[in-house]
């Protein structure tokens, strides 16, 4: 008998990333990676204040979705 098991992990790359510290040698602040994805997921969950956000002319939903791809593609 086999066992299929998926998960719906919530941005598994940069998790990774940021867990085990998986940085470029050539990146001067080890923790910006880590800043930008906790910004992320707080703007994914509407946790960003309007205070932040208006000098950006910036929501929620389009800081979480401009901060995507930069993340996971990041190597």
């Amino acid at each position: 008998m086999r066992v299929l098991e998926n998960w719906d992990v919530t941005s598994l790359y940069p998790n990774l990333v940021r867990i085990y510290g998986y940085s470029s040698r050539n990146q001067k602040d080890k923790d910006a990676y880590v800043k930008l994805l906790e910004m992320r997921m707080s703007a994914k969950k509407g946790l960003l204040t309007n205070e932040f956000l208006e000098p950006l002319n910036l929501t929620n939903a389009e800081l979480n979705m401009g901060l995507k791809l930069p993340l996971n593609a990041y190597t």
